[in-house]
């Protein structure tokens, strides 16, 4: 009897410890990593502030023309909120910078020949005030003068109905181009 009493006694007490927690404990076998090293990669990033402030969050709070910081600090006035990277996301974006991703698009060639006549056809296409893209490039032992980025050949139809009229050889070549500018 006795026996039977310790047994229920010890079920309860580790009943109401497994409730206090927020998970089951079945939970916590299916887990990966602790608490602790949540909260190790939370304070990873680091967002400095004008006022010389060293807060461990990266995303502020912003109410009311006032920045709190999730410790619950205020910081009045403006400032600038600087965020410091790893030098290895550093350096993938110069490289990408240096290097831009080469999309695959159609031009429009408006001259194919020797290399005086292909300048002066680019000279005279640029002095018209088109804003299209306006291209020399080599194909040895001639030169082309290459307009325009279109995406599809929808688009460089459209140009090319433009352009028949002041270059009658005008058309669609499959090129490189370059990814538009936002206005």
């Amino acid at each position: 009897m006795r026996r039977i009493l310790v047994l229920n006694l010890l079920l309860s007490f580790s009943l109401v410890s497994h409730t206090q927690t927020d998970d089951p404990w079945w939970k916590k076998l299916f887990r990966s990593e602790t608490v602790e090293t949540q909260d190790e990669k939370k304070q990873d990033t680091l967002i400095v502030i004008d006022t010389l402030q060293t807060v461990p969050t990266p995303t502020p709070i912003i109410k009311d023309s006032l920045v709190q910081t999730s410790i619950g600090a205020p910081i009045k006035g403006p400032g600038n909120i600087t965020y410091k990277f790893d030098p290895a996301l550093a350096s993938m974006d110069s490289l990408y910078k240096a290097e831009p991703p080469v999309l695959n698009g159609y031009r429009i060639k408006i001259y194919f020949g020797n290399l005086e006549q292909a300048r002066g056809t680019r000279v005279n296409y640029i002095s018209a005030g088109y804003k299209d893209g306006c291209y020399l490039k080599q194909y040895p032992p001639n030169f082309a003068v290459l307009v325009g980025n279109f995406r599809s050949q929808t688009e460089a139809y459209k140009r090319l109905n433009e352009l028949k009229a002041l270059y009658p050889g005008a058309s669609i070549v499959r090129s490189e181009i370059e990814i538009s500018r936002l206005d």
